[in-house]
Formats: C-alpha cells, sequence, structure tokens
C-alpha cells in the first residue's frame, strides 16, 4: 500500500511530529510504502523514501504576487541532507515561530491560503505516486486542510488525521482580533477536512471525546510505543543525582524548568545535576534562567543519540506549562517524549500542569508528579534522602509503558485500517478536470 503523508514540517526523525510519525511506522516498510509533500523550508531525514514534494513558504509568499505555481519535487538521496531541523534558517525567523504571536500566525495562515500551491505539478507528483491513503497530523494551517480535502476529493483517497492537541476550541477569553481572525480561518478548514476524513485517530481519549462531539466522528486512541519486552538494569547510587531534560522549551515549558532550577539550587550544588537538551532558538534570557551551578543548557541531539543518554540518568523530567493560558491550550496534548522516559526504564518527574498528560502520569502511578512548583524543594529533599525512590519509580514507568504503549498493537490498528481502507473500491480519477486544470499552468 502507498501512503502519502502531509506535513507541514519536512519528516525528520529530530522533530517531535516526525518523530512520531518513525514510531509508529517504522518495522512496517515492507508492507508501505511512503512518500510526502511539506512546506516549510528543510529536508527531511528519516527511512521512509526518499520521494518529496516540496511547497517553499517563501515561495509560497512570492507566488501571491507573481500568480506563479510553486512546488519541487526531489529526492531526498540526490542532495543535502541537513543535521539540523533549524538549519539555513536565521535566528531572527527561529526566534519568530517560537513568539507564537497571533499576528504572526494569521499572516502564516494568510500566506498559505492566498499562494499558489495548486499546480499541474503537485498533482502530476501525486498521480505518479498512486498512493492508496492520505495520512496527515491533524493541523491548524489552512494551506495543509484545503490541500487535504483537495486531494481527498479529487483521487477519491480515504484521509486519515492524526490528532495530538485541541486545536478547534475557541478561546472565549482572549480577545485579540488577530487570534479572532486566525481562528475564523482555522476552524473552517479543521472542520473540513476532518468532515472528509474516514479515520480519526487522537492521541487521548479525552482529546477523542472532544473530536467526537466537534466533529461528529469516532475516534481510535494511537499512541506513540515501543517493545517493552526487557527491562533496563538500573540500581540507584551514590552521589549526585543526574536528571536530564530533552524536548520542546517553548510554549512557556522554559520558565517551569527555571523554577525546578531555582529549587536545585535551593538543595545544593552537589545534590543533583540536571542538563537541559532542545533544539528551539534560545534567547539570552533562558539561557540565564537555565544555566547555573546544577544545571546546562545544551543544544538539541539526534533523536537516536537520546536512549544512550538516558542510560546515564537517574530521573528524566518531563515539563508542562503552569500558565493558565498555556494550560489550556495544552490540557488534552499527550508529549510523544513520555513514551521515550517510560522506554528508558527510569525514575520520572513531571513539573507542571495539570494536563491530561500530567493527570495520565499521577493516574498510573507511573512518575513522581508536582503540579505546584512551591511543592519542588521538599519533593526534591526526598528524592535525595530516600533513593530507594528512584529504583521504584523507574519500575513503575517501564510497567505503565509495558501495560500501554506496545508498539505492536499500534501496528496492528494501522495497518488493519489502511488494509480496509484501500481494498475498498474507489472511482477512477476521472474528475481530475474539477479544478480547472487549465488555470493551474
Amino acid at each position: 500500500m502507498r501512503v502519502l503523508v502531509t506535513t507541514y514540517h519536512p519528516w525528520r526523525t529530530d522533530l517531535s511530529t516526525g518523530n512520531t510519525l518513525a514510531n509508529l511506522f517504522n518495522g512496517m516498510q515492507g508492507q508501505l510504502e511512503f512518500a510526502q509533500i511539506f512546506f516549510r523550508e528543510g529536508t527531511p531525514s528519516n527511512a521512509f523514501g526518499d520521494t518529496c514534494f516540496a511547497i517553499s513558504e517563501r515561495e509560497l509568499a512570492k507566488s501571491i504576487i507573481t500568480r506563479k505555481p510553486v512546488g519541487t519535487v526531489f529526492h531526498v538521496d540526490q542532495c543535502h541532507v541537513s543535521s539540523s531541523p533549524n538549519e539555513g534558517l536565521s535566528f531572527a525567523y527561529n526566534a519568530a515561530r517560537q513568539l507564537r504571536w497571533d499576528s504572526l500566525l494569521l499572516v502564516q495562515d494568510c500566506i498559505g491560503a492566498l499562494g499558489k500551491w495548486r499546480s499541474n505539478r503537485l498533482y502530476k507528483f501525486v498521480e505518479e505516486f498512486e498512493p492508496d491513503i492520505l495520512f496527515s497530523p491533524s493541523t491548524r494551517a489552512p494551506v495543509i486542510n484545503a490541500l487535504l480535502v483537495d486531494l481527498a476529493k479529487r483521487y477519491s483517497l480515504p484521509l486519515f488525521l492524526y490528532a495530538w492537541d485541541d486545536i478547534f476550541t475557541l478561546d472565549k477569553k482572549r480577545l485579540s482580533p488577530f487570534y479572532r481572525m486566525r481562528m475564523a480561518l482555522e476552524r473552517k478548514g479543521i472542520a473540513k477536512s476532518a468532515d472528509y476524513a474516514s479515520t480519526i485517530y487522537t492521541i487521548t481519549p479525552e482529546l477523542g471525546e472532544l473530536c467526537k462531539r466537534d466533529f461528529g466522528k469516532d475516534y481510535k486512541v494511537v499512541r506513540k510505543g515501543y517493545r517493552f519486552d526487557n527491562r533496563p538494569d538500573y540500581t540507584a547510587h551514590a552521589g549526585t543525582i543526574r536528571m536530564l531534560y530533552a524536548g520542546n522549551i517553548g510554549a512557556q515549558r522554559w520558565r517551569v524548568l527555571a523554577e525546578l532550577v531555582k529549587a536545585l539550587n535551593i538543595i545544593g550544588p552537589t545534590a543533583f545535576r540536571l542538563d537541559i537538551f532542545t533544539h528551539n532558538a534560545v534567547s539570552a534570557k533562558m539561557r540565564e534562567a537555565l544555566n547555573s551551578r546544577c544545571s546546562e543548557l545544551h543544544p538539541g541531539v539526534p533523536a537516536n543519540c537520546l536512549p544512550a543518554l538516558f542510560d546515564q540518568c537517574d530521573v528524566l523530567v518531563h515539563v508542562e506549562a503552569t500558565d493558565e493560558a498555556e494550560r489550556e491550550r495544552c490540557r488534552y496534548s499527550f508529549s510523544t517524549k513520555i513514551v521515550d522516559y517510560l522506554h528508558a526504564g527510569r525514575c520520572v518527574l513531571s513539573v507542571g500542569g495539570p494536563t491530561t498528560a500530567t493527570n495520565y502520569l499521577r493516574d498510573n502511578d507511573a512518575a513522581i508528579v508536582v503540579n505546584e512548583m512551591t511543592a519542588l524543594p521538599e519533593v526534591l529533599r526526598d528524592i535525595a534522602s530516600d533513593r530507594k525512590l528512584l529504583a521504584a519509580y523507574a519500575r513503575k514507568s517501564w510497567n505503565c509503558g509495558k501495560a500501554n504503549h506496545d508498539i505492536r498493537q499500534m501496528q496492528s490498528v494501522i495497518l488493519g485500517d489502511f488494509r480496509d481502507a484501500a481494498s475498498m473500491e474507489k472511482p477512477t480519477c476521472a474528475n481530475k478536470g474539477d479544478t480547472n486544470d487549465h488555470l493551474l499552468k
């Protein structure tokens, strides 16, 4: 079966979305063939096919004026594969992405909505690949949702959406006109792509129920997983307790990490050591807050290097924002890094929230969960004085992963759904003329 994957970013295993997709499909290459369409600058880095159709944000913006279609077919093995997802992009550009100002996001949405992405070149790419399945993470981006609906209609393709955040609910407390305009544009596209979806996967049951309410469609919970066959050896040792955080520090997470750093310094510089690895653009303010006598901020490392770092640690740190607005925005999400931590078989310390993710860890007794920042020093003292907690929670985290995140179960669901959808008779592509091909040249 041929699967056409559509994302905003290039499919890279060192980005959260790409890493999760790689995890879900790893080992299925003998049964599935992949191609990708993406919109942001950069180069894919994965083991799931090298055929891509890239639509540059910059070229898309230019096409609003020139009205010339944009998009390029290329093969990853014929070009330079960047070592970082941000390589080749200016610091200012990466920093602006982290700001997430509604005005900037609205401009980005409008560029996608007005740009000339429809082209004979695009449709030729799709027709030569001959996909059986159209798969995409659920997204706010109007251009992605318009593309999904266009391809699903044009080629009668079954569309599979994977939702891992609440991107549809309108925050009535936010009065910004930019936010209101952005959401009006985005919600229309989200609803339309959901309407065309044959199947919606969600990362949590709570998010699934929300999708069912909003779109009137059933859902299936699919999460990142591993083979939990052999639990890693771990014995708590004397000396400094080594802590690690790896992942996104945007969306106010860096502020929660800063609170953890403060608490660590209260306990003393020899009790704990925290290393923070992130691919995010880092400001001077972030560096000042996160570097201390007992903590250090590092550039991000490739995903395949993380397990070795996990093995050297006693505590793996998960962070959720405590800011009310950010917490509300992420309340139904579930960080894919959690599953990596569970598979590492180490004590997990979850700080921040509460969210669906922190509640999940608490309900499954899979982590030491701290929602209130004022409680951090006391919790850290308890860990330092009773190191049996480290081994106990290392065991509990692994057991939670084994019970709830077996990748074989996840892949069985996906493959079965793909087979059912691909086996359904669909009309020929005789409807290609519906989009006025003569206007695309």
